[in-house]
């Protein structure tokens, strides 16, 4: 920029000093300090530090161009001249590349929390769910305290005279009269004969096959826990009750929950030596449960391969809780368990134990089993 700018300036002052060709004597002025700054002046008057250079006649014709001086020290840069007129816009070129992505800054300062905006309408209510599955029936409450009596309600009114009903059958005959005087005793008779002495009464003996006595609490021939032993003889066909060692499920009573089973319904059904006849008027084909709780208890086989388990009717339940889990013998846990015994169409007997609750239930809801067997 420094050459172009001196180059400029040497040819500004030829062609000024040219500029004054054929005049008449001109007085020219230069500056002390520089070599190629001439200043003309009028009537050959110098300014401050100037010295005159006076050039004379009519410039001959210029000779050959000499060989190019060294070149002067840059001279002061002149006042900046009015900017010329704006020029057209040109034309927009085409456009570049897309440059490449920069990296993203850093996150700035979180902004203050706006004001809040004013509620939206309401919008409309959603669909209601499906209902949820039911939950297990909960242990029984305690009883409350009985309210107080009630007012007395007004006396009904007196209903209408029945119809006179028929005339009875006649009487039977009346009532012998009473027994003449009983006469006097006659003589005793000689004594008889003594009769033969009868066998003694033998005690209750308990079964080997429990490895030893099989008494309440004791393991069984099964695997189980014995709970009942029949001391006199009062159920036929069996004198020990086993409970399993495991419970099973949680499971339905039955698959069908709707209808009732006649053989498993009523107090006879709910008795101690039930269970294997209520468990076997369950099961299909003969009775209606494809799968249940007497299904799951029938299928049981325990650990030592015994497989004649039955589910228990209410009554047997009941024996297990009071002298097993109450003895906290059989591992029981403090749930619900079904029996075999029926209450009304739909609903069947379970027992909690919790606390020794007895109640009937859904035959839908879902509990423990715990088989029994008889032997």
């Amino acid at each position: 920029m420094h050459l172009l700018f001196r180059g400029l300036f040497l040819v500004t002052l030829l062609v000024g000093v040219a500029g004054h060709a054929g005049a008449d004597d001109t007085t020219f002025c230069v500056k002390q300090g520089t070599r190629n700054v001439l200043v003309p002046r009028a009537n050959g008057e110098c300014r401050g530090t100037e010295s005159p250079q006076i050039i004379t006649g009519t410039t001959g014709p210029i000779g050959p161009a000499g060989p190019e001086g060294p070149m002067g020290a840059t001279g002061l840069t002149g006042v900046m001249g009015p900017a010329g007129p704006e020029g057209p816009v040109g034309a927009t070129g085409p456009m570049g590349p897309v440059g490449l992505m920069g990296a993203t800054g850093l996150t700035g300062a979180r902004g203050l929390t706006g004001s809040m905006g004013p509620a939206g309408p309401e919008g409309p209510a959603g669909a209601t769910g499906p209902m949820g599955p039911v939950g297990l029936m909960g242990a029984r409450g305690l009883t409350g305290s009985m309210g107080p009596a009630g007012p007395e309600g007004p006396a009904g009114l007196v209903g209408a005279t029945g119809l006179t009903g028929l005339t009875g059958p006649a009487g039977s005959t009346g009532a012998t009269g009473p027994t003449g005087l009983t006469g006097l005793t006659g003589p005793a008779g000689p004594a008889g004969p003594t009769g033969l002495t009868g066998p003694a009464g033998g005690a209750f003996v308990y079964s080997q096959l429990c490895g030893g006595d099989c008494k309440v609490g004791t393991v069984g021939p099964g695997g189980g826990v014995i709970f009942f032993v029949d001391y006199h003889d009062q159920y036929p066909g069996f004198t020990y009750l086993e409970a399993a060692p495991v419970d099973i499920g949680p499971v339905a009573w039955c698959s069908d929950t709707t209808n009732s089973i006649a053989a498993v319904n009523g107090w006879a059904a709910n008795a101690v030596g039930r269970g294997q006849a209520n468990t076997t008027a369950m099961l299909s084909p003969t009775g209606p449960c494809t799968t249940g709780a007497a299904n799951v208890a029938d299928a049981y086989v325990s650990p030592n391969t015994t497989a004649d388990w039955f589910l228990p009717s209410e009554g047997e339940l009941m024996l297990m809780y009071t002298n097993l889990r109450q003895a906290g013998l059989g591992a029981f846990s403090p749930a619900l368990y079904w029996s075999s015994s029926e209450d009304v169409a739909g609903y069947a007997w379970s027992q909690y134990f919790g606390n020794g609750d007895q109640a009937n239930a859904d035959k839908g809801y879902t509990f423990s089993v715990r088989p029994v067997r008889a032997f």
